[in-house]
Order: C-alpha cells, then sequence, then structure tokens
C-alpha cells in the first residue's frame, strides 16, 4: 500500500479557547482508506492499536 499523506502545522485561533495560539498537527490524507486499510497501514509501521 502505498498511501500518500502530507502532515502540516495548524494554529488555534479561536480566541475564546484556552488553547488559543497553539499549534497542532494536521494530516491530509490524498485518497480514500476503509478502517481495514488503516489498520493494515498501522500494523505495517509497528503501531499497537
Amino acid at each position: 500500500m502505498n498511501l500518500q499523506m502530507q502532515i502540516d502545522a495548524r494554529r488555534n485561533n479561536n480566541e475564546s479557547s484556552t488553547k488559543y495560539g497553539r499549534i497542532y498537527p494536521a494530516l491530509y490524507l490524498k485518497g480514500c482508506l476503509s478502517t481495514g486499510g488503516l489498520v493494515k497501514h498501522m500494523a505495517e509501521h509497528g503501531l499497537i492499536l
């Protein structure tokens, strides 16, 4: 499986949030992935579910 994805950063711009200004990772998938495909992808990378 060759799942193309891009990892970017996003900033919380909600001024009323206690997390205002913090930066979080944002994942963008290029295509569709089923639940089974996600499990297989995670297993290939040694992640524990």
